[in-house]
């Protein structure tokens, strides 16, 4: 609450005008269906829906990782008081890296139904036993078809 107004309070980020043209833009548009993209890796995981890959085929990592930036920075834009305001969702690094992960290391000629190829790895001791953890890149074919 500002000091000597006990009628309204105003919220974080708010200001009296909102430079549009600052946030919404090409750039915006362009990042927020690359996050889309990514976000649709885990959506198809959970059963959801089926992800694209051709939308992020060409992407670096550092193309990925900046268009969520840029989703993140329109999102903590300068708010107008009272009026309706919305948000788009920022994939997390950890979702962005994975997809990046299976996007460029997968077999993309898989004809069998086990091709699984174990990208990193690193071994951590755990009491007397060592504990081997690999990230796992396969292909399975549907039985479906």
């Amino acid at each position: 609450m500002r000091a000597g107004n006990t009628e309204r309070s105003y919220a974080d980020k708010t200001c009296g005008f909102l430079p549009i043209h600052l946030y919404d833009n090409e750039e915006l548009e362009r990042a927020s269906n690359i996050c889309a993209a990514i976000i649709s890796f885990g959506f198809e995981a959970m059963g959801l829906r089926i992800a694209d890959a051709e939308p992020l085929s060409n992407l670096s990592i550092q193309d990925m990782l900046d268009a969520a930036r840029v989703v993140e920075a329109w999102n903590d834009r300068p708010r107008m008081y009272g009026a309706s305001s919305s948000s788009l969702m920022v994939p997390d690094d950890r979702l962005t890296a994975a997809v990046y992960t299976l996007l460029h290391y997968h077999e993309p000629d898989a004809t069998t139904s086990d091709m699984d190829e174990i990208v990193v790895r690193f071994t951590k001791p755990l009491f007397a036993r060592d504990v081997t953890h690999f990230l796992l890149v396969g292909a399975r074919i549907s039985e479906d078809a």
